[in-house]
Formats: structure tokens, C-alpha cells, sequence
């Protein structure tokens, strides 16, 4: 009996823990998924009487000691539901300072009475009152009876299908958070009403006859609702008596620890190297009383190891109890870290919330995949960590009928076709010595409603296809008239016709007219407008398009009309002159247009205001003026904006200004409606008197004054330069008669003259240099090529070769100029008398010697401008004496 006892309690216990499991969502708030659970209870008197009390009120120990503090737990006890219209299931309060208080109240229930149906509604209608926003929160109705209800409800307790309608009456209507609501109705004993069960609605049946059946019913139901894994004893190992070690080779959420009739605690509970697992919670647990009977075998401690909020890592795990514990006293049972989640294309659209389900609709085609991922991360799971013979599964079901099925770790449906039945995404994967990890999703795909068909359907209004060119501004009798229907039904309502948007368009562009939306519901188009084509003759067609588009379907018609034409012409007639290249500014000459209809010229009034002229690229930048008479008549003058001012500052440039205006025609070309036509305006050359005065002589001008430029910079540039150390000597000759005749030389000076090569001395490069101090003692020359000079002066001149001076009644040989200009120094009154010079050597103006000027350095003595004694030899004047003369000598030192 002790054995037995146990392992129900044991069962009791996987009952209570796993109800926090369901198939795993895509992706939780957090890692624990909160539950929302109503329990009816059957406290009658047949459960004491039959000594079910001691089981029941201790299995609801467990049952509340095992939740988390985040779940809502309410107890319906039968008897309080009885006969009272008001009842209202009790709130357990599961935080971790109240827990204990909790269990405690529900270990002293002593109340019983009879089994109400209402007890049952009552707790329904708890949950329904329960709002929670997160979708993967679960209802739970658990009912737990051993006879029939009996308050009138059910009006036939016996009777299965009455119970059976009343349960799928309970769980047609979602729960707050939308999802379905979850039975489990457990019947003990042979009293209990039997009905089938509907495992795919939701309803989920159990029941035993006898004691020895409990235990695998119970089995049964854990199976069902849990979500965790029992751990077997043979897979514990205990290296005293006070810890017990086991292992697991993936991430669990928590453990769920009850340590029976021993009252050990646990004191420290670890993993791989040590890592703390934290108590989140803990409870005493105990029926040892019953009717005066003691019950050892009723008591316990439940725990559970791990949060909410993290995963405890894969390894092995270590409790230690703070005394001795048998093996077979200590149940063991976890969750998995795992979940699967599932990947959804909808017609190759991912979805990123599967809430978009919800939209899909018949015909609609999805692509399914999963994969396995550690809880609250998204490390994905890797296949070959997992034992070999781990199952993969992936369902799709209609109306709960499996449509399609695929195994293995890389599973894919791919291009499903939706029906609008109730569909089911279900992913399961199966690992050795684990309960399934599951993934659902249920939607059901709208039905397929056909679009609307639209149709339109295009005809001519009063019988006219035709209209005249100027007749349509005053058109009422031609119009195309547009009917739409839809799914082959005319709509007469103007409203719902232009709801729908439709589009009325006339091609060619430029053609157009009313559009009216009539109150039969049909549109109509009034042609008011029609462009002249250029070119066209005759006649041209216009068509006229409605077109609809609903996004579903386009509807569209076209409906045709004609623009009778009549023979336009615009006519050139001719330029009025021509245009002088250089008169362009202010131009008075230009080009007349007329235009004709069928030969008739038309007037200023026909014409309108719709021509338009453009000049020939050349003169694109011309202003074009446009003038319409009164009878029609169209003239074009085009003039430039430029006007040339003829100034003494600017006439020289004028041949640039010249040259560079166009000589082209001038081609002026008109465009209107009615057609378009090119004619051309002479330009001649400018006169004669504009061409020699402000062309001809401005460019002659310019060239003269720019060879004049070049040949002074020539003549610069190359111009002969006086050595650097060329010296010319300088002096007056003036002949002393005495009783020696002698000659006496004044203010004999040196000057140096390569300080003469400056450009202040040689700005004019054609002008000789004149070099001297004094009016009286000057000297003419020029640098010329080979370091010599040209002297100037005018003829005759005489030369010496030497100069014998007076000295102190003796005559004394002077070496050179420079012991000459010496010798000078020391005389205070710079003067010297020398040796007679005669009129010898004489250099005359010879034509025929061309360099009889040029001079190079020596000593040699040149007498110029000189006037001389003229006596009779031979009968012919000969200079005898020089009386007075310059003398110079040009030499280098």
C-alpha cells in the first residue's frame, strides 16, 4: 500500500509540474510559459467515504506547491459551488512568501457536499475573466470527479453526449489571449459519468475503475500535459547518502525535485564546475491524518531548481540534501532548453509574425521549414549534437486530417496550397529519453471570393462619327458614350461608377472634351477641342480609351470619332529687303507670312495667338519680334541686341568686330497649328566707306604700328654695344703763332664709355650718341659690331699718329692719349702746346668708302671740325695749317 501510495504521489506530482508545458511558440517573453489553470475539485462525500480524500487533497498540495509564483491558480470546490448562484472559485496566492500558507489551506479543506455542473461553469467562466496579452499563456480546466453532477444542468447525468456537448460548448470560445482552451476531465471510479474523448478539439477523457488502474491513468494524463521527462532511478547515482548526481547532454529550463517521506531539504543544488542552480521554489508537503488514521508515507518537500529567465547549461548536475535520502524516495523531472521554430513563406513572402497567418486565403501557397534553437537565443541547434535516432517531424493537417508530412532534420513543405479549411502547422522533434518538443500554429485561410468582373462597352451617341475642324468648339450632338458592368450587370449608379476611378483619355494628344458622369450611370466624352495635325489633309481619327483598374481585374473600351479637315497653308511672302552685316541693331527688315484656308487668306482673328518663329542656329541669340496685321498678315523682324559705338578709341579694333559677324542668311521659320513654312533674308556685305574707313584703314593702321613695334625691338636688341673698357679722349686744337708755330691742346677729357650702354642712353636706338660736357666740346658717335665706333662728325678730317709736346723749349715724344691726358693733369691751367700738326693725312667724304666713319681702338689722333689756312699751290687752294679743331682719340684700356 505504502508502494503504491507513492507512486501516485509521484504521478500527482508530474501532473502538477508538467501542466506549465505546451507545444513551444516561435519565440516567449520569457523562457517559462505562464499558465492560467481552474481546477474543480470533488469534494463530496463519496471521495471520503471511498478514502479517494487523502489522494486528492494531497495531489492538490503538490498541484499548487508546483506552479510558479507567476501562474493564476483557482480551486472550485464542489461543495461551495452547490446550490450557490454567486460562487466564485478561490485564488491561490503561489508567490514564494505565500506558498506554504497556500498549501497549508488546502491540506485543511474538510468541507464536502454534492458535484454541481455549476462548479465546473463557474471555473469557466473564472478564465474567461483572466485577460492575459501574451499569446502562449495557457488555460487549463482540470476536473476531477468520482460520481455524477447533480444540480440540474445535466439533465441526464448518464447520458455521455450531454456531458460531451456541454465540454465543446466550453472550449468554442477562445480564451482572452485567443488561444483554445485545454480539458482535462479525469472520472474515477464506476460512479463517474464515461464520455469519449476528442483529443484533437481538445478534450482530452480519462478514467479508472479500480485502485491498481490509477496509477497508469494518471500516467496517461501526464503524458498529455507534460512537457517535461521523468528521470528513471537507473539513471541516478549517489556517491553518499546525501547527494545524488545525474547528467543531461542539453540545456534544461528547471528541475522539478520531490523528496519523499524522509523530510530531507536540499541544501546546495550545482552543475558542470560548481554553477550555483538557484531555489525558486520550495514547499512542505503533507496528509498524515485521515479519519483518525495516521498516514506516514503522505509527506514531502517539492522544489523547483532554476528561474524563469535563464537556461541551467548541459552536464551533470549535483543536489545535496542535508540528510540521508533513498534513491527511490527522490523524483527527478526536467524540461529541456529547447524549442522549435518554424519558418513560413507565404506566396514567397517571409513572414516575420506568423500572426500574418490569419490573411492568407484559399489558393494561397506557403513554404514550411524548422529547426531546433536553445531557448531565448538564437543559437540554433546543430543536428549532429543530438542523439542519432532523434525524429524530426513536420505536419500539416486540415480540419485535423494529416494533408502533408515530411521528415528529417532539414524538413521543407514547400509551395502548399491553402484550402479554407481549419489548418495546423505542427513541428515536433523527438530526442531519446525526452517528451516531444512541439510547435503549432493554427489559422484558417479566408475563402476564395472570385474579384468582380469588370466590363465596359464603348458606342456612338446620336448616330455621329464625323465633325468638322471648326465646328467643335460648338459640338453637343457627337459623343462616345462608356457603360460599365460589372460581372455582366450595368451600374446605373453614377457614385459607384465614379468610385471606381476610371480613366477617360483622347489620343492624339491635344485632342479633348467633356467627361460626364450621366445618372443612368453611364459616362459620356463631348469632343470640344481638336489640334490641327501639320502635315495631315483630309481628314484624322481620334480615339477615345476608359479604362478601369481595380487592382483585381482591368476593364477598358475604345470608341473612335473623325476631324474632318480643311486645306490650311501658311505661305512666305518674302523677305522685304536685305540686311547689311554691320546693321543688324535696330533692323527694320524682315520676312511676311500669310496663311490660307482652302486659298483664302485668313485674318488676325483666325490666326489667333498661337504662331511662333524661330531663327536658323546661326542667329538663335537675335532678338525676333512678331507682328500680325489686321488683315492676317504675319511679319518677322529679327535685330540684335548688340549696338556698335564707332569712336576715335575704337575705330582701329572694328576690322576684328568686322570679321567676326555672321554672313549668313538669316532663315526665319514660322510654326502654328495649322502649319508651318521657312523663308530667308539676304545679308550683304557692309558698304565701301565702312570698310575702308573702320576695316581696311584700322587694320592697316594696327600692322603698320605693330612693325614699327617689332622693328624697334629689333633694332634694340641687336644694336652694337661699346666695350666695356672702350675710352674716348676729347679736346680742343687751337694753333698759337709764334716765333715756333705751335699748336696748343685745351681741356683734354676721358670718358669711358661702356656706362653709355645703358637704356636711358639707348631708348632710341636709331639716334647717335652725342658725348661731351659743354656745348663747345662734343663729339657724335655710335657703337658699331666688332667693338669699333662711327664717328659722326662732319668732314674733313686730319690724323696724327703721334704728338710731340714743348717742353721747356724741347719737343718730347707722348707715348699715348692716355700720358697725353696725364701729362695735362699736372698743368694748372689744362693746356698744352704741341708740335705743329699740318693738314696731312687728310680723310675726305669719299662715297665710294662706306666705312670711312668707323674707327677701331688705337692711338692714332683725329683733328674734326676743324678750319684751316688756306694757301695757293700750284694754283689750287691746299690747307696748310689747322688754326682751330676738336681732337679726339677712341682707344681701349
Amino acid at each position: 500500500m505504502k508502494r503504491c501510495i507513492s507512486l501516485i504521489v509521484s504521478l500527482l506530482l508530474v501532473f502538477g509540474v508538467l501542466l506549465m508545458q505546451e507545444p513551444m511558440t516561435v519565440k516567449a517573453d520569457s523562457l517559462y510559459i505562464r499558465k492560467v489553470v481552474a481546477v474543480v475539485y470533488d469534494d463530496s462525500g463519496s471521495m471520503k467515504s471511498d478514502n479517494k480524500w487523502p489522494f486528492a487533497n494531497y495531489a492538490m498540495q503538490i498541484f499548487c506547491g508546483m506552479l510558479n509564483s507567476e501562474d493564476q491558480l483557482y480551486i472550485s470546490y464542489m461543495s461551495g459551488a452547490y446550490n450557490n448562484p454567486d460562487h466564485e472559485p478561490e485564488k491561490i496566492d503561489l508567490s514564494s512568501d505565500h506558498i506554504q500558507s497556500s498549501v497549508d489551506t488546502i491540506k485543511n479543506h474538510t468541507e464536502y457536499g454534492q458535484t454541481p455542473f455549476w462548479a465546473v461553469q463557474a471555473a469557466y467562466d473564472k478564465m474567461l475573466n483572466t485577460p492575459d496579452a501574451n499569446a502562449n499563456t495557457q488555460y487549463w480546466l482540470v476536473i476531477l470527479t468520482d460520481g455524477d453532477f447533480n444540480d440540474g444542468i445535466i439533465q441526464n447525468p448518464k447520458d455521455p453526449d450531454e456531458l460531451t456537448e456541454k465540454f465543446e460548448d466550453l472550449i468554442s470560445t477562445p480564451m482572452p489571449n485567443g488561444s483554445n482552451l485545454q480539458i482535462s476531465y479525469f472520472a474515477i471510479g464506476d460512479s463517474a459519468t464515461k464520455v469519449p474523448s476528442q483529443e484533437n478539439k481538445g478534450i482530452h477523457i480519462y478514467s479508472c475503475a479500480k485502485d491498481s488502474e490509477i496509477i497508469n491513468t494518471m500516467s496517461d494524463i501526464a503524458d498529455k500535459i507534460s512537457g517535461r521527462t521523468r528521470l528513471d532511478p537507473d539513471e541516478i547515482t549517489m556517491p553518499d547518502d546525501r547527494t545524488i548526481l545525474f547528467s543531461s547532454s542539453v540545456s534544461l529550463l528547471n528541475i522539478a525535485a520531490l523528496v519523499q517521506k524522509s523530510g530531507a531539504k536540499i541544501v546546495s543544488a550545482t552543475y558542470s564546475n560548481e554553477v550555483s542552480i538557484p531555489v525558486s521554489r520550495k514547499a512542505e508537503l503533507s496528509f498524515t491524518e485521515f479519519e483518525g488514521k495516521q498516514l506516514p508515507d503522505l509527506n514531502s518537500n517539492a522544489y523547483l531548481l532554476g528561474d524563469t529567465n535563464s537556461i541551467i547549461g548541459a552536464g551533470t548536475y549535483k543536489i545535496v540534501f542535508d540528510k540521508p535520502v533513498q534513491k527511490e524516495d527522490v523524483v527527478l523531472l526536467f524540461e529541456p532548453a529547447l524549442e522549435a521554430r518554424i519558418k513560413v513563406f507565404l506566396n514567397e513572402t517571409e513572414l516575420s509574425d506568423l500572426s500574418q497567418l490569419s490573411e492568407a486565403s484559399e489558393n494561397d501557397k506557403i513554404t514550411v521549414s524548422f529547426a531546433l534553437y536553445e531557448m531565448n537565443s538564437d543559437k540554433k541547434i546543430d543536428p549532429a549534437l543530438l542523439p542519432g535516432n532523434t525524429a524530426y517531424d513536420l505536419y500539416i493537417l486540415e480540419d485535423d486530417t494529416e494533408t502533408e508530412h515530411i521528415s528529417g532534420a532539414d524538413s521543407e513543405i514547400k509551395d502548399y496550397v491553402l484550402k479554407n479549411k481549419q489548418t495546423k502547422i505542427k513541428a515536433s522533434v523527438l530526442i531519446e529519453n525526452f517528451n516531444p518538443i512541439e510547435y503549432t500554429k493554427k489559422f484558417t485561410p479566408k475563402a476564395y471570393v472570385p474579384p468582380d468582373v469588370y466590363t465596359i462597352t464603348a458606342l456612338h451617341d446620336g448616330g455621329s462619327r464625323s465633325i468638322r475642324f471648326d465646328d467643335i468648339a460648338q459640338n453637343k450632338d457627337l459623343k462616345i458614350r462608356f457603360t460599365v458592368s460589372v460581372n455582366g450587370e450595368a451600374i446605373k449608379d453614377p457614385n459607384a461608377v465614379r468610385a471606381l476611378d476610371p480613366k477617360v483619355s483622347a489620343s492624339p494628344d491635344g485632342n479633348e472634351g467633356e467627361i460626364k458622369f450621366e445618372d443612368d450611370g453611364s459616362i459620356t466624352f463631348t469632343p470640344d477641342k481638336a489640334k490641327f495635325e501639320p502635315g495631315s489633309s483630309g481628314h484624322y481619327d481620334v480615339k477615345v480609351n476608359c479604362r478601369i483598374d481595380t487592382g483585381a481585374s482591368v476593364a477598358e473600351a475604345s470608341g473612335t470619332y473623325t476631324v474632318l479637315l480643311s486645306e490650311y497653308a501658311v505661305i512666305s511672302k518674302g523677305a522685304d529687303g536685305a540686311m547689311r552685316k554691320t546693321e543688324f541693331y535696330d533692323n527694320k527688315t524682315g520676312v511676311s507670312f500669310i496663311i490660307t484656308k482652302d486659298g483664302k487668306q485668313l485674318d488676325k482673328s483666325q490666326i489667333g495667338d498661337s504662331a511662333a518663329a524661330a531663327l536658323n542656329e546661326r542667329y538663335k541669340d537675335m532678338d525676333l519680334s512678331i507682328e500680325v496685321d489686321d488683315d492676317g498678315t504675319i511679319h518677322c523682324i529679327p535685330s540684335s541686341r548688340e549696338q556698335r559705338e564707332y569712336s576715335f578709341a575704337t575705330w582701329w579694333g572694328n576690322w576684328i568686330y568686322y570679321f567676326g559677324l555672321p554672313g549668313d542668311n538669316v532663315t526665319v521659320s514660322l510654326s502654328h497649328d495649322l502649319g508651318s513654312a521657312d523663308e530667308s533674308i539676304e545679308v550683304i556685305p557692309a558698304d565701301a566707306g565702312y570698310i575702308i574707313g573702320w576695316v581696311v584703314a584700322p587694320m592697316l593702321t594696327e600692322i603698320l604700328i605693330i612693325a614699327l613695334i617689332a622693328a624697334y625691338i629689333i633694332r634694340y636688341v641687336t644694336k652694337p654695344r661699346f666695350a666695356r673698357n672702350a675710352v674716348i679722349y676729347i679736346g680742343s686744337l687751337n694753333y698759337v703763332d709764334g716765333t715756333i708755330p705751335m699748336h696748343k691742346i685745351l681741356r683734354f677729357k676721358k670718358v669711358k664709355l661702356g656706362g653709355f650702354n645703358k637704356f636711358r642712353y639707348l631708348w632710341n636706338p636709331f639716334k647717335p650718341l652725342t658725348i661731351g660736357r659743354d656745348e663747345y666740346l662734343t663729339i657724335s658717335v655710335s657703337a658699331a659690331k666688332g667693338y669699333r665706333i662711327v664717328c659722326n662728325e662732319r668732314f674733313p678730317w686730319y690724323t696724327a699718329h703721334e704728338l710731340e709736346s714743348k717742353d721747356r723749349h724741347k719737343l718730347a715724344r707722348i707715348g699715348s692719349p692716355k700720358e697725353l691726358y696725364e701729362a695735362m693733369r699736372k698743368w694748372t691751367d689744362k693746356s698744352l702746346l704741341i708740335k705743329e700738326i699740318p693738314p696731312v693725312d687728310v680723310i675726305k667724304d669719299d662715297k665710294k668708302k662706306t666705312n670711312k666713319r668707323t674707327i677701331k681702338a688705337s692711338g692714332t689722333y683725329y683733328c674734326v671740325d676743324a678750319s684751316t689756312k688756306i694757301t695757293e699751290v700750284g694754283g689750287e687752294s691746299v690747307a696748310k695749317d689747322i688754326e682751330r679743331a676738336k681732337i679726339f682719340c677712341y682707344t681701349t684700356e
